[in-house]
């Protein structure tokens, strides 16, 4: 592609196609200041293509490429919100300034459309381009060391939480405000994990997984083991631990930890997450919400490492707001259903012909409320309030995993008069 284009915004190098699908939909140039220009295709009308051309700050293309701002977030915040609307080529094109209200926000991304890069082909050359450094294998293998060496001197399981990308990290220092949400949003986690691993996930009251001098409180609480700055790091243990009766981990905070490890990772796919939804108590999942909705908020990247003494497992997970969008519409769109048949005798109270409503009141004072099934719905003006009847209805009771709400639906299969 040629260079020197001249444009509004200077002449412009063509630098590589941040995204593409059948076609480039979003391209990089720099201008003699070696600032980023970015070209949005945005429709086509007339059988014209239309796009827009804004300059962009590294510090936002950065944010971007590394999933902590939405792709909506980078065209807001484009530099002096100078818009410039053009029809077909770059190379000929009859420039219009535009304010970025008069854009056509149906050709505008979503809010929830984030950096992805297996859509992109050139992003590590543009990231070079622009000295976007990213994290080194080296690096995390390093911070493993380190990990490995405080878990075997602290006798217990222990994490380590990096704040390793954020508008408010630098290195060694992160706002208060920030620090305190996250670390409260992950103590949360830790304790409805802790109490789903200590008391099974129908959290009966009465458990053998503790010795009797070990506070389940404190087991399901953490404290600050040490703080280094790597951007800023935290490690985190329980306040207490004991011996875990699993042959997989040596202490219980060390089950806890990488249960918390995998409900991650599986929750930011939605197949996944459907494999996994019964096994934890929706507390867990309430809790997780909430994590993911404190780190979407602070735009941070937070790194979760975590190194199991008995297996030396090393785990980690990173979790951009782009990851925590998607855990959070998973949580929030996913939902356990179960279907139970029910016996009942005893006397209708209620029936309407015309919507097939009933209600059903059973010789033990049981009153249930629903529809009858196509397959009965002719034979209701048979029905009557002076009979006894044994029916059979089909429960469907569907549970959100976000606060455990419930709707169920019954419906009358089976109605015959009773002997």
């Amino acid at each position: 592609m040629e260079n020197n284009i001249k444009t509004p915004l200077g002449e412009l190098t063509y630098l590589g196609d941040l995204l593409s699908t059948a076609y480039p939909t979003t391209v990089l140039y720099h201008n003699d200041k070696n600032e980023p220009i970015i070209v949005e295709w945005l429709d086509e009308v007339l059988e014209l293509d239309l796009y827009v051309m804004y300059k962009s700050t590294v510090e936002a293309l950065e944010q971007f490429i590394k999933g902590i701002i939405s792709h909506l977030e980078l065209i807001k915040v484009a530099d002096k919100s100078q818009y410039f609307q053009f029809y077909d080529s770059i190379f000929n094109g009859d420039f219009q300034k535009i304010k970025f209200n008069k854009i056509d926000k149906t050709s505008l991304p979503k809010e929830t459309v984030y950096f992805n890069e297996k859509l992109s082909s050139d992003y590590l050359l543009i990231a070079d381009f622009f000295n976007i450094e990213f994290q080194s294998d080296a690096t995390k293998n390093e911070y493993f060391k380190v990990l490995e060496a405080f878990s075997e001197k602290s006798n217990t399981g222990l994490l380590r939480l990096h704040l390793n990308e954020g508008e408010n990290v630098a290195y060694g220092t992160v706002d208060t405000n920030v620090l305190g949400r996250l670390l409260i949003g992950f103590e949360d986690l830790y304790h409805e994990t802790a109490i789903d691993v200590i008391r099974g996930n129908d959290r009966k009251p009465l458990t053998k997984r503790l010795p009797e001098d070990i506070s389940i409180i404190e087991m399901s609480s953490t404290e600050v083991y040490i703080q280094e700055a790597a951007s800023f790091s935290i490690y985190l243990k329980s306040k207490t631990d004991a011996q875990s009766e699993s042959k997989e981990y040596e202490y219980v905070s060390d089950e806890i930890f990488s249960n918390i490890n995998e409900l991650i990772c599986l929750a930011s796919n939605k197949k996944k997450l459907e494999s996994i939804k019964s096994s934890f108590n929706s507390k867990v999942f309430d809790s997780l919400l909430n994590f993911s909705e404190i780190i979407l908020e602070n735009k941070v990247t937070l790194d979760l490492d975590y190194f199991n003494s008995k297996s030396h497992k090393k785990l980690t997970q990173s979790i951009k707001p782009s990851t925590a969008h998607i855990i959070h519409n998973n949580i929030v769109s996913s939902t356990i259903e179960r279907n139970d048949s029910i016996k009942l005798r005893g006397r209708f109270t209620m029936l309407n012909t015309k919507t097939g409503y009933f209600v059903f009141k059973s010789n033990e004072k049981m009153q249930i409320s629903g529809y009858v099934s196509e397959l009965i719905k002719e034979n209701m003006n048979s029905f009557n309030f002076k009979n006894k009847y044994d029916i059979v209805i089909r429960q469907n009771t569907i549970t959100r995993l976000k606060s455990n709400n419930l709707k169920i639906v019954n419906t009358l299969e089976s109605c015959f008069v009773a002997d």
